[in-house]
């Protein structure tokens, strides 16, 4: 991901061999990075609250419910 950035590069060639099988973009490195962090963040909020699942998740993460103070400036 580095290369493409310093590189302004958009998209790299997959390459099995000698054979190109796809290409990949810094859209998708992006994804998979927030995907794997999502998961560590679940993992950790899991492991902080124990076997009390009934309490709030991060504010942070895209599964919890807007703070309270956010939602009724929105309402």
């Amino acid at each position: 991901m580095a290369l493409m950035t310093h590189q302004h590069i958009r998209h790299l060639p997959v390459i099995d061999g000698r054979r190109l099988v796809g290409m990949i973009s810094i859209g998708d490195f992006v994804r998979h990075l927030i995907d794997e962090q999502q998961f560590a963040i679940d993992q950790l909020e899991n492991y902080v609250r124990g076997p009390r699942h009934d309490l709030p998740t991060c504010a942070l993460t895209r599964r919890s419910p807007l703070p309270q103070t956010l939602a009724t400036q929105l309402a």
